[in-house]
């Protein structure tokens, strides 16, 4: 098995992160049918999906960790604390991106009332 070079690596890393073929090629300084040479290398599609699994945990930890703080705000928002209601809209959606749970599974009708109450009083507000 051929060792990849580091300009395949690159190429992988940015194809990963869900460049175009002509960004790549453009990144590292080769023609666009080069990457398209490249993405039929059993060897390099792995290591694409490797790069694309990495920054997908990556993403997950982080996700995760964000978890605590976004449960705090939704449950202050529901207590009737005065929370703008973008804060809670962007807690309300790292939940549910984190549990990959559906609306009503969320039981977010209560929560969609009360940030439509903040809206109402504080209206044009953000952070």
């Amino acid at each position: 098995m051929e060792v990849l070079d580091a300009r395949k690596h690159e190429a992988a890393k940015l194809l990963a992160a869900r460049k175009s073929q002509s960004e790549t090629a453009r990144a590292l300084g080769v023609n666009r049918s080069t990457i398209g040479r490249w993405q039929v290398e059993q060897e390099f599609v792995e290591l694409v999906q490797q790069y694309r699994s990495d920054e997908s945990e990556i993403a997950d930890q982080g996700l995760a960790m964000l978890v605590p703080q976004a449960l705090k705000l939704i449950e202050e928002a529901l207590a009737g604390k005065d929370v703008s209601a973008a804060r809670a809209r962007v807690a309300l959606d790292v939940i549910k991106a984190a549990a990959s749970i559906t609306k009503e599974e969320a039981g977010t009708s209560t929560l969609e009332t009360r940030l439509a109450e903040l809206d109402a009083r504080n209206p044009g507000q953000s952070d």
